[in-house]
């Protein structure tokens, strides 16, 4: 024994002693094949287990390799594959997380290729370690030589809105699995009673906050009886896209709000938004909605100070819209006055927005001509309390 091999502590010797029992072990079995001691059921199958180097024999060729190779934890996976499915693709669109993303590692600079298959004509992006595009093709396999690095592939379909399960495929020196990329999908349903339109604060629409942990990309689905209407909106207020349908929008890191909203005023519906993406803490903004029936007997007209209008406390929680509604058989006039009497904003007819600092407030309900007489509705939608 030599003065190395005495050095060790005790555990080592055991360990040594170990892996060579188990070298030794591993050497037996592959001696076995070689020398044809297989299993009845092996040899009916005609299986090749010590055939490392795929020259239809086992033999000492494949002893060296066994014996070179013997120990490693590094070992390369030459074919990895991932059986998924879309449930609404995202057609050719590689940021789409509609679409489904993969990773692989790919260990040394070796050819790779890619196969999508399915029953509906698919597209394969290919994004680099440093998350550009880099190739891509329809309804056939990818091939392309690549660098050691991280790399991103999005199986993808032709067309969008397709369901359909596919199988995916990559071949070369690469390891460590296909690791789908994490994204969240949650379906929102809600409904309209008297929409906002396209009043991006209004709280007569539905607002909803989450957060953008990194630069990404949404995906927004909707599905509505009546013509709908988006807001996406960042922390600032500024709005980053709005339009009607579905929406793909790209999205830098940080807070933002979805105002789920109609083209016209005055719907009412129920809906389902569907966001993909990466996001975080999406959550339902609360609003409150007063509710008031009145009368005016014999209306004060145009003075926002007459006992003979409607007039009404409430108190603004945050810096918001204060939406008013007022419906009559007359003509109707709405007052927004400070508690201490200051006018902040007044309106011939039936709805009155304002955007609005926290703080108590009173709104009049009027006519435009004095002396009216009818009952009324009044409906004041907000961050608002009586």
């Amino acid at each position: 024994m030599d003065g190395r091999l005495n050095s060790q502590p005790r555990e080592g010797v055991v360990v040594n002693a170990y892996k060579k029992y188990i070298k030794v072990l591993g050497c037996a079995y592959l001696l076995m094949a070689v020398f044809g001691f297989t299993s009845s059921a092996q040899a009916a199958e005609g299986v090749c287990y010590g055939d490392f180097d795929q020259d239809l024999d086992v033999d000492g060729s494949d002893l060296a390799l066994f014996s070179d190779h013997f120990g490693r934890t590094d070992c390369v996976i030459n074919d990895l594959s991932v059986v998924g499915e879309w449930e609404y693709s995202g057609g050719r669109n590689p940021r789409s997380f509609l679409n489904r993303h993969y990773q692989f590692d790919v260990v040394d600079e070796s050819e790779v290729t890619i196969n999508l298959r399915s029953n509906v004509e698919g597209a394969t992006y290919l994004i680099d370690p440093i998350d550009i595009v880099i190739a891509s093709i329809i309804n056939q396999s990818l091939t392309r030589t690549l660098s050691p690095g991280t790399y991103t592939v999005v199986a993808a379909t032709r067309y969008a809105g397709e369901k359909s399960s596919f199988e995916l495929s990559v071949s070369g020196l690469v390891n460590n699995g296909l690791r789908e990329v994490d994204s969240t999908t949650t379906e929102v349903t809600g409904n309209w009673a008297r929409s906002g339109g396209r009043t991006k604060d209004s709280y007569r629409n539905r607002h909803y906050s989450l957060e953008i942990p990194t630069d990404s990309y949404l995906d927004i689905l909707w599905e509505s009886d009546i013509r709908e209407y988006l807001y996406l909106v960042d922390s600032l207020g500024n709005t980053v896209a709005e339009g009607e349908n579905n929406r793909f929008v790209q999205v830098e890191a940080g807070n933002y709000k979805i105002v789920a909203a109609t083209y016209s005023a005055g719907e009412t519906s129920n809906f389902k938004m569907t966001i993909v993406g990466q996001y975080e803490n999406l959550q339902a903004i609360p609003s409150n909605t007063i509710s008031k029936i009145g009368s005016w007997e014999s209306s004060g007209g145009q003075d926002p100070q007459s006992p003979d209008n409607r007039h009404y406390d409430i108190s603004v929680t945050e810096e918001s819209m204060v939406d008013i509604m007022l419906v009559s058989n007359t003509s109707n006039y709405i007052y927004l006055l400070k508690e201490s009497g200051l006018l902040v904003a007044q309106v011939s007819g039936n709805r009155l927005t304002s955007n609005v600092e926290p703080g108590n407030y009173r709104v009049v309900a009027a006519t435009h001509f004095e002396g009216q007489s009818s009952a009324f509705e009044l409906e004041i939608v907000g961050q608002v309390t009586e």
